[in-house]
């Protein structure tokens, strides 16, 4: 009876220990977003009747979330002659509420989900497709 009761209050601490205290739902700050992160993946789509899927110089491209609720990117593209180009950079604005990432380019709002995972970010849009990038260390953008 007293290894039951010991097994019972074992298992009790063990649930207590995992809940949060303050009953307030976890929020996220999105300060996990922040850094640079290197485009790893996206679901492939079609325009103009073309299947578009990631080639390796658009590995190369490069987003950053700052602390300061700036959001950049480097697009690089492949030419036609093989080689790796930036296509070009932009700056906008986003905030985190929750897991969603709100991104304000001008009159377009994009509104995502978010998750991180071993310095790997998911973002999921609306339609169900998804990027993966990778936290890189890389200089920063190109000078163009």
């Amino acid at each position: 009876m007293k290894k039951l009761a010991l097994i019972t209050l074992a298992l009790a601490l063990t649930f207590t220990a995992c809940s949060d205290s303050s009953g307030e739902p976890e929020t996220n700050d999105g300060s996990d977003l922040i850094g640079k992160w290197r485009l790893d993946y996206f679901t492939p789509y079609t325009e103009d009747g073309e299947t578009i899927s990631i080639e390796e110089c658009d590995k190369e491209s490069i987003y950053e979330y700052t602390s300061n609720g700036e959001y950049k990117y480097e697009y690089v593209l492949n030419l036609e002659n093989s080689e790796c180009s930036v296509d070009g950079q932009r700056t906008t604005n986003y905030t985190v509420v929750g897991n969603t990432i709100t991104n304000v380019d001008g009159d377009v709002t994009t509104i995502v989900t978010y998750t991180i995972s071993n310095d790997e970010l998911t973002i999921t849009y609306e339609d169900g497709t998804i990027d993966r990038l990778l936290k890189t260390t890389d200089p920063y953008f190109s000078e163009l």
